[in-house]
């Protein structure tokens, strides 16, 4: 989830990070069956983590039919800044992984919100933490954290190597075809694929933000 900066950026870079060092945030994420990817992502997530003033980690698991189970509890081990939720047998009340991944993101939310985290966190980052989050740029993730060009965000989403986007079924972007359900009636029978390259387009031809009414792409900061 990066590309390229400009040596002339450093000054902005170190200047955020300064900045960040001040914030609380929260870092969630859910998992099942991700013990090939377990070590480099959750490395991954408390880099980011380290970022920051105070971090306060929720990871939601269910199923899981490998060792997943056993090394988050072995993560979670003495430590007060960490949150496992553990259940079993969604499949069977939510069949569609959708809105099987919905109730377990919504559960996390109910979490927060329960718990008063909004009182004390500015900021929650939602990672998606399978394979696609092996490598990413510290520096890139900083720059999610600029005001500069525009501070009236209420999401702030990523983008891939190369200005690159994947997560197609997250987006609305008003100004493109995938502005609808791409997977609903609405896309009138047009296969979402051939529509790809029309906003990778708008994205590589993009030097700043663009405003979306959803995305995700792996890494989201709220």
């Amino acid at each position: 989830y990066s590309y390229n900066i400009s040596m002339k950026n450093n000054l902005i870079i170190n200047s955020i990070k300064e900045k960040i060092k001040n914030y609380n945030v929260v870092i969630y994420g859910t998992i099942r069956d991700i013990e090939n990817d377990f070590l480099s992502s959750f490395i991954n997530m408390e880099m980011i983590g380290d970022l920051f003033n105070n971090v306060y980690y929720i990871i939601f698991e269910n199923d899981s039919k490998d060792s997943t189970r056993d090394l988050l509890k072995k993560w979670k081990e003495d430590s007060d800044n960490k949150k496992i939720i553990l259940m079993d047998g969604l499949d069977d009340y939510f069949p569609l992984r959708a809105t099987r991944l919905a109730f377990c993101r919504n559960k996390i939310l109910k979490y927060m919100r329960d718990n008063g985290l909004d009182k004390t966190y500015q900021y929650a980052i939602h990672c998606d933490l399978d394979n696609r989050f092996w490598s990413f740029d510290i520096d890139n993730i900083c720059q999610l954290f600029d005001n500069s060009q525009n501070t009236n965000w209420d999401m702030i989403s990523v983008v891939s190597t190369g200005r690159s986007y994947y997560d197609f079924w997250a987006l609305r972007y008003q100004d493109s075809w995938f502005n609808k359900n791409i997977f609903s009636c609405a896309n009138e029978g047009i296969e979402y694929e051939t529509k790809i390259d029309t906003f990778e387009t708008i994205l590589r031809n993009s030097e700043g933000l663009i405003q979306v009414e959803s995305a995700f792409n792996g890494l989201a900061v709220y």
